[in-house]
């Protein structure tokens, strides 16, 4: 579940939140679900689940080692905030929360700002 607001704390509503996630460890392929915030400015994703025989864990494991020290392994998702004027991504601290699979579940923040209009 996350909150999506605006500089002034105030809930924005109607505004996309999009979540990719990826296993590094059980497939090449990452996946994306887009939900739009309701009125108090919530979106909830389903929880996501994804099996793999010991074969597929080696090889996609394997596969990912040969990325050497820029190498993913396991879960990761990322969750940003577009449309209606306004952009952001979830934070921790000053990076781009990278969600690896602990706790379970996450709830995350995403104070978006109004985007530069270009003339």
């Amino acid at each position: 579940m996350g909150r999506v607001g605006c500089d002034a704390g105030l809930p924005l509503l109607g505004v996309n939140v999009r979540l990719s996630y990826e296993n590094y460890s059980t497939e090449s392929d990452s996946h994306e679900m887009t939900s739009v915030t309701d009125t108090g400015g919530h979106v909830l994703f389903p929880a996501q689940f994804r099996s793999a025989n010991f074969l597929q864990r080696a090889f996609y494991t394997t596969r990912s080692a040969l990325g050497g020290v820029h190498a993913s392994f396991g879960n990761h998702a990322t969750v940003w905030v577009f449309g209606g004027g306004y952009e952001g991504d979830a934070v921790t601290g000053p990076y781009i929360t990278d969600w690896t699979g602990s706790p379970s579940a996450m709830t995350s923040r995403i104070v978006a700002k109004r985007t530069k209009i270009l003339q």
